[in-house]
């Protein structure tokens, strides 16, 4: 069978499931290499005599839960991509507004920072006193500076347009939180081997992206990690040493989950895991 779109899911899953034959999903891009012609009327028997030769490789069809758990991180990650950009619009209108926060406040949006721009967009008259009360002890700016901060030029029309954006903005923190929740009952089964991978050095601060944790682990010194990047590094470069590291990393992260052993059973001295071909 041949992926032509996103929205082959629905109905891989039909015909997998009362199917009495062994199907086979294919990427499209790899059929359209091989050689022979191919046409709308002959496409069925060419498929089929690929096939029949052993040269269609079928992609990988993780389990339903697995899909389910990449859908909702991928919803995650675009209304934290939807916040960033609400963000920087309200960064935008304070700016040319000549709102001066961010000179002072390294996050605008932490509870100080928006107990300030709820004081600016109420229209409250913003002076010592009344900024003073709303200041936390590790501000290092003093009340008369947040003031002259404050003191811009925010139009009626800026209000609104910010008062919008605050409403979006709390309405996607809510959804983000509400799905982070729903991703952590996704992986209550994974939570063992979630602890095991936390062993590997830069792994635990990083589990976002493999390039972070590698970039993490080469500042683990006196570790193999470590030891694996500075060795590459002297030879072709801290960034693709980076991304060897990476690799490095995925390797350790298959055998620990293909053999269900700790870090420390599996670590590499100087080369890395061979990976095995998958079975289907």
């Amino acid at each position: 069978m041949e992926s032509t779109s996103q929205y082959w899911r629905p109905v891989w899953q039909i015909l997998s499931r009362y199917s009495h034959v062994n199907l086979k999903l294919v990427n499209p891009q790899k059929i359209k290499r091989m050689p022979g012609r191919k046409t709308d009327k002959k496409d069925a028997e060419w498929l089929v005599d690929l096939t029949r030769v052993g040269m269609i490789e079928p992609s990988y069809i993780p389990e339903l839960s697995t899909i389910e758990l990449r859908e909702s991180t991928r919803l995650r990650k675009n209304l934290i991509q939807q916040l960033t950009v609400i963000k920087n619009e309200i960064h935008n209108i304070l700016q040319r507004s000549y709102i001066k926060l961010t000179s002072y406040l390294s996050d605008i949006f932490g509870v100080t920072g928006m107990k300030l721009m709820n004081l600016l967009l109420n229209g409250e008259a913003i002076n010592v006193d009344t900024i003073t009360p709303l200041m936390h002890g590790r501000m290092k700016a003093t009340a008369e500076e947040i003031v002259e901060a404050l003191n811009g030029r925010l139009s009626k029309n800026d209000r609104y347009l910010i008062d919008i954006q605050l409403n979006l903005y709390d309405a996607l923190v809510r959804s983000i939180s509400e799905i982070e929740a729903h991703i952590q009952e996704q992986t209550n089964s994974f939570e063992e081997l979630r602890i095991r991978l936390m062993a590997i050095p830069g792994v635990s601060g990083h589990k976002a992206a493999l390039a972070q944790s590698a970039m993490t682990a080469r500042l683990r010194r006196e570790s193999d990690l470590a030891n694996f990047y500075y060795r590459l590094a002297g030879r072709i470069g801290a960034a693709k040493a980076v991304i060897a590291l990476a690799h490095k990393l995925l390797r350790i992260i298959y055998v620990m989950i293909r053999d269900g052993v700790e870090y420390g059973e599996c670590k590499l001295k100087s080369r890395p895991f061979p990976l095995e071909q998958p079975t289907f």
